[in-house]
């Protein structure tokens, strides 16, 4: 983020460029030169089949694709659960961007993006590499820069199809934490919690309550925060918001085995993509009750799925390896170590799972 601008001032930054290619957009995809560069895959659900098609994809949100298979053709549109697979014409930027990424080299792939996506006349391309950001934001462990990018991003396409990529918080702060104290590396400022708390944009107060949970005494805002946005029509911030309240729960110790079983449930109804955070914190639950195995099975839920918030995935396997150990599976538990310090040296988890593993 250049010095000059604030937070609010990044985000507002990214909304702009969003938006101001649009019009280039419109007039590429109506080039006369058209070259049918894209690829869609879509399943038919009357027949159970699938199609290919080959033309341009004009926009793909949250909702549904636009397409467009020839240049005197009507615009096409398909529902986002119809969509099984996308191939589209990506700039050299684009690409490097997402093979750094894959190679865990964020500091290379934040620099590539801001290139690619000053490069991108096309607005839903430009959201994927936002997303990418994100991803970045996410690998270097830093919530803050996530949170801001991603309220960017749902201001651009409320209902986007990154969702799991929101920064939530899904921690229990131990039993001895102090409020108001930073508990681990990555933790939102209260500051920029209480900024996104008293935005106007529901997943903004999504953000900034799941921030404040257990860093102030409650003084009924919070609570009341969490009773609107479990209204919200947007079904995925509603979920989030319900199982977010569940925190409080597992902090106080108030639920049983039956609440479990229901909550474990819901998460289940809920995408795949989803899951990692509501999994985690069953984890917890699980682990309070001292039933390390049920813990440990949703804590490498996380790794086995490749959760994107690689804070809270490696986090989840060092606690998968304590609560192996804990059950007697010594050498399973070593194992989940051995695999987090290989593929998260850099973590806290990582490195305190390389002392369990190196440690006499």
């Amino acid at each position: 983020m250049p010095p000059y601008l604030t937070p609010i001032k990044f985000s507002l930054f990214l909304l702009v460029s969003l938006c101001s290619l649009s019009c280039a957009a419109i007039a590429y995809a109506q080039d006369p030169g058209f070259l049918p560069t894209d690829e869609i895959e879509i399943s038919k659900p009357n027949t159970g089949t699938t199609a290919r098609l080959k033309g341009e994809i004009i926009d793909f949100n949250g909702e549904e694709l636009h397409f467009r298979g020839g240049a005197n053709e009507r615009v096409q549109y398909f529902s986002t659960k119809e969509i099984l697979q996308t191939r589209y014409q990506q700039s050299p930027e684009h690409q490097q961007a997402v093979e750094l990424l894959e190679q865990k080299k964020y500091a290379e792939a934040e620099r590539i993006l801001e290139t690619a996506i000053h490069v991108e006349p096309r607005e839903w391309v430009r959201r994927e590499l936002l997303a990418l950001q994100i991803r970045a934001a996410l690998g270097t462990f830093d919530y803050e820069k996530a949170g801001n990018r991603f309220i960017a991003l749902c201001a651009s396409d409320e209902k986007t199809r990154h969702f799991n990529l929101i920064p939530l918080n899904w921690r229990i702060p131990e039993v001895d934490t102090e409020p108001g104290m930073a508990v681990f590396v990555g933790e939102v400022p209260e500051a920029t919690a209480l900024r996104w708390f008293n935005d106007e944009e529901p997943v903004a107060q999504l953000l900034g309550a799941s921030w404040l949970m257990f860093r102030e005494p409650d003084d009924g805002k919070l609570s009341q925060k969490f009773v609107q946005l479990t209204r919200n029509m947007n079904d995925r911030i509603q979920r989030a918001a319900q199982m977010q309240v569940w925190r409080t729960h597992v902090e106080a110790g108030r639920y049983s085995e039956i609440e479990l079983k229901r909550w474990e449930t819901r998460v289940e109804a809920t995408d795949d993509l989803d899951r990692g955070g509501p999994y985690y914190l069953l984890a917890t639950a699980y682990a309070r009750q001292l039933q390390h195995d049920r813990a440990a099975v949703r804590w490498l839920w996380l790794k086995a799925n490749h959760a994107p918030d690689h804070l809270l995935s490696s986090d989840a396997q060092l606690q998968a390896g304590k609560a192996l150990i804990e059950s007697g599976r010594t050498s399973q538990g070593l194992f989940v170590y051995r695999e987090l310090a290989a593929a998260y040296p850099e973590s806290p988890a990582g490195k305190a799972a390389l002392e369990q593993i190196t440690s006499p």
